[in-house]
């Protein structure tokens, strides 16, 4: 809940929130939003669950995630903001679009493509 009072006093369109706010919503609706709200795949969100539970743990602070994925935290802030979004999404993208052709587990889609279809429903119908 935190996550989402931080993503509308932000500046986050109310229509995103609310779309993920339905108590309608598939596994992979969930799973892609939290991809966008954790700033990390799946599939890495799942090797920080396996590694809290060899572990004994219940959480992570960002920068123990960080280096759990091995992950630059340089890299992931420089350069233009839009840069970093749009990279972050292509990120998710091409991870959503290995899932589909290979018939893996996870959001088949981005958060960002959830929403777009929703609303392009919605126009339509």
């Amino acid at each position: 809940m935190g996550e989402i009072l931080r993503l509308l006093q932000s500046g986050c369109d109310p229509e995103f929130v609310d779309f993920f706010s339905r108590e309608t919503l598939s596994e992979d609706e969930q799973e892609a939003f939290q991809e966008f709200l954790i700033g990390v795949t799946t599939e890495q969100i799942h090797s920080l669950e396996q590694l809290m539970k060899e572990e004994g743990r219940t959480s992570f602070s960002r920068e123990e995630a960080q280096a759990a994925l091995e992950l630059d935290p340089q890299a992931r802030g420089a350069g233009h903001p839009g840069v970093r979004a749009f990279q972050f999404f292509r990120e998710r993208a091409l991870a959503a679009a290995a899932r589909r052709m290979r018939d893996l587990d996870g959001p088949k889609k981005t958060a960002e493509e959830y929403v777009m279809i929703y609303f392009l429903e919605q126009e339509i119908g």
